[in-house]
Formats: structure tokens, C-alpha cells, sequence
């Protein structure tokens, strides 16, 4: 099997640097290979290039999407693998044979779906997550394309939980380092989008489950979707929480974050008004 990583970055070049040096020590397949999903306007980014060449390692450079799930998924393109595992700037992985450690637990379902994770960063989410690229495929990417910041692990997450196909890998990010979120605007609105999401993550999940090759027995699938009110509630339990957070100013001239924002708006809008449950678009379960 092969791994490839996916390591969006932005604006924190030392960071980069640290976290790209130590987990290509770390490295033990000579097949995985790590791609720097960089962005063209970065430039302090892109100014450490040569100091990261090595033969395991590729560059894409393109223009910054309006999604973060956008820039992940680029890597399926870019280094088709068996698995692929996201990585942040700031938190390399220091477990040695880490990548061979994952294949293996990417390796527990002979069906070829599942969705790999590690340590708890905290009591919702985990550190790392990895994918199959069989799963990845049926889900449309890795992550989705519905979020500017955040909230694709949590998908992702929520989707193993869904599928029960959630696998622990003990392998060991550095986070010790964490900066703040670039670009934290309105985050009560973006839980607000997840929630009313909620049908597509059910669609998928069905999809998934009843798919011939999904290897469960029939009193197993019958189970994972009566489950699914569970995850719904944990998600919304999650996201509540944000209400409290107000994030950083949203500016009028902010084209990208806005391409995103004004059809979210008007899907929770439509969301809220469809349930009967008023229009002022807050967050509801």
C-alpha cells in the first residue's frame, strides 16, 4: 500500500519548515510521499522552498481556494495513493515508522473503507485523521468544500462514526506549537451550516452502507443508521458551543470569504424555513 500526505500551509514558513524536516525523518516507506499544498500569494511560504527538496516530497502551488477542504483534496490529483493522511504546518509527526504504522491500520477492513485516526487533541476531535482512497472517492474528497476554516475534520469524524469504520493508529502529532486560526470570521454561522448539512451527510453515509461491497452484515447496517441521530446529536452539542465565539471581523471587500458565506447563508435560511422553525438562521437542532 501507499501513503500520501497532505500538509496545507499558509503564511507560516518556519513552522513548515520544522514540521516538513522532522516527519520526513520519521518517514520509513519509500513510497509515501508528502505534498506542500502552498498558496501563489504566499510568499514567505514559498521563499523556503529550497529548503525543503527532497525526493519524497512535491510542491503545489496554486491560487488560494475559498475552501480549505478544496486545498486537501488537491493531493488525490496530485499523488494518487492507497491512503492519505492531512497534516497542518505546525504539528509534525515525531512517531518513527509512523507511515507504515498507518498503512497497517488502514488495513483492518479488507473492504477497503476506512478512516484512520490517532490521539485525542481534545474531547471532540483527534489529532490527525487518514483515508482510505476507496472511501475518499465515494465521499467526493477527503474533506468537503463547504468550509473556509475548520470543521472538515469534524466531518470527516462525524462520517467515521457514522460508517463505524473509525480505526486508531497510535502515532504521535507535535502540537505543542499551535498558532491561532488565519482567518476565524463567524464561527456560530459555519456550525450553523454544518448542522443543516446534516441530510448530505446521511445520503453519503447510506450510500456508503448499502453498497454491495460494504462489508457488513444486514443487522450491522440496520444499526449504523439508526445511529445516526447519535452523531447528530454530538455534532450539534459541538457546535453550539460557538455561539459564544464571535471571531474576527468580516470586511465587505473579503471576495473570497464571502463567495463562501452568502450561499451558506441562504442554505441555512432555506434549511430553518423548510423545518418550520423561524428564519433568523441561529443555530437549531
Amino acid at each position: 500500500m501507499k501513503l500520501s500526505i497532505s500538509l496545507c500551509t499558509r503564511q507560516r514558513p518556519g513552522h513548515l519548515v520544522r514540521t516538513v524536516e522532522t516527519t520526513l525523518k520519521n518517514m520509513r516507506n519509500d513510497a509515501t510521499r508528502l505534498v506542500i499544498m502552498a498558496d501563489e500569494d504566499d510568499y514567505g511560504t514559498l521563499s523556503v522552498k529550497n529548503k525543503l527538496k527532497d525526493s519524497r516530497v512535491t510542491w503545489s502551488i496554486e491560487p488560494r481556494p475559498d475552501a480549505l477542504g478544496t486545498k486537501y483534496n488537491r493531493v488525490m490529483k496530485i499523488a494518487p495513493a492507497d491512503v492519505y493522511m492531512v497534516m497542518v504546518d505546525y504539528a509534525p509527526c515525531v512517531t518513527e515508522n509512523f507511515d507504515n504504522v498507518l498503512l497497517e491500520a488502514a488495513q483492518v477492513y479488507p473492504d477497503g473503507y476506512s478512516i484512520i485516526i490517532n490521539h485525542l487533541a481534545n474531547l471532540s476531535f483527534s489529532q490527525m485523521n487518514a483515508v482510505t482512497h476507496k472511501l475518499a472517492a465515494k465521499l467526493g474528497g477527503i474533506y468537503p468544500e463547504y468550509f473556509p476554516y475548520w470543521f472538515v475534520d469534524h466531518w470527516l469524524e462525524e462520517m467515521a462514526k457514522r460508517l463505524g469504520r473509525q480505526v486508531y493508529c497510535d502515532i504521535v502529532m507535535d502540537c505543542a506549537r499551535r498558532p491561532g486560526t488565519i482567518g476565524k470570521k463567524e464561527p456560530y454561522l459555519w456550525g450553523a451550516l454544518f448542522t443543516w448539512l446534516r441530510a448530505e451527510r446521511e445520503r453519503k453515509a447510506v450510500e456508503i452502507i448499502d453498497s454491495e461491497d460494504f462489508d457488513e452484515t444486514p443487522a450491522r447496517k440496520v444499526a449504523l443508521k439508526r445511529n445516526f441521530a447519535l452523531w447528530d446529536q454530538w455534532s450539534f452539542a459541538i457546535n453550539y458551543g460557538l455561539k459564544d465565539d464571535p471571531g474576527e471581523e468580516v470586511h465587505d471587500d473579503d471576495e473570497r470569504y464571502l463567495r463562501l458565506r452568502n450561499p451558506a447563508l441562504k442554505f441555512i435560511e432555506e434549511a430553518v424555513k423548510a423545518n418550520g422553525l423561524g428564519s433568523d438562521g441561529n443555530l437549531v437542532s
